[in-house]
């Protein structure tokens, strides 16, 4: 996978953690079209970038303890 690939899909994820309407990991596997596996190592490196992801069982969804970004910068 290309880098450029992966970040946008980390900002995706971002995006949906911010939105709360993320469903369960399966869900969103399926939303993103890659494993469940895959979603759950994207929100591991998430963690390590500083975010903290929780998850409400009564809305069934993932979302961001704290705010948090990740943009993505090229440099020459």
């Amino acid at each position: 996978m290309r880098i450029l690939d992966y970040m946008e899909r980390l900002q995706t994820l971002t995006r949906l953690l911010k939105k709360e309407h993320t469903g369960s990991l399966t869900q969103m596997a399926r939303n993103m079209g890659v494993h469940r596996l895959t979603v759950y190592n994207y929100m591991n490196e998430l963690r390590a970038m500083g975010a903290e992801i929780e998850y409400d069982k009564k809305k069934n969804t993932y979302y961001l303890k704290k705010s948090f970004n990740i943009q993505l910068r090229i440099s020459s």
